[in-house]
């Protein structure tokens, strides 16, 4: 293995590396579908007939159980990212790609942690509401940034790639031909 990076490739900065990236998406996904099971099975399905059932899905307790689960984890994956790929990139006058979906994913994040949150401690049936209709709009922009972004970061690494493959196929051809004129006419 060659060098202090094993034979890797160095990453530029605010890159997340593929643990960071496994993270972001693990628990992206954990908090993202169960948030759109819970939605889903609370907004989108009707009343239960039954006056004594108390949910419209016997699903519905344990969608928000997990989705309340895993907020701490997605939380811990974007403090894992904040200072080197939110902040860092978002300063660099560098990195622009994606800069648009992700400042508008990182804003939406304290109003949809915060509110969620604030739903598990509050009684009120005005102030819940408020939240709960906070929490769905944000989290739903949330969602639509989050992976607006991860395209667009995935479009840039594979333009990237081909943008290097091209450059090291160049380089042979490159020395080859500085190699042939180099030569003098007559001298071998």
């Amino acid at each position: 293995m060659s060098g202090e990076w094993g034979g890797m490739r160095p990453r530029s900065p605010g890159t997340l590396g593929p643990r960071e990236r496994a993270a972001q998406h693990l628990t992206f996904g954990l908090i993202a579908g169960t948030g759109l099971l819970l939605g889903g099975w609370k907004y989108l399905t009707p009343p239960p007939d039954d006056p004594f059932q108390a949910f419209s899905s016997p699903w519905l307790p344990h969608a928000l159980h997990a989705h309340v689960l895993a907020a701490p984890l997605w939380l811990l994956a974007i403090g894992w990212i904040l200072r080197d790929h939110i902040v860092g990139r978002w300063r660099s006058a560098v990195h622009r790609r994606g800069r648009h979906t992700g400042t508008a994913a990182a804003l939406l994040l304290l109003p949809m942690a915060g509110s969620g949150y604030l739903l598990q401690t509050t009684t009120s049936e005005g102030w819940r509401r408020a939240l709960a209709w906070t929490h769905v709009v944000s989290g739903l922009g949330y969602v639509a940034g989050f992976l607006a972004h991860a395209v667009i970061g995935r479009r840039a690494a594979l333009r990237a790639a081909r943008s290097r493959a091209l450059e090291g196929a160049r380089r042979p051809a490159e020395r080859l031909h500085l190699r042939v004129s180099a030569r003098r006419p007559g001298i071998d």
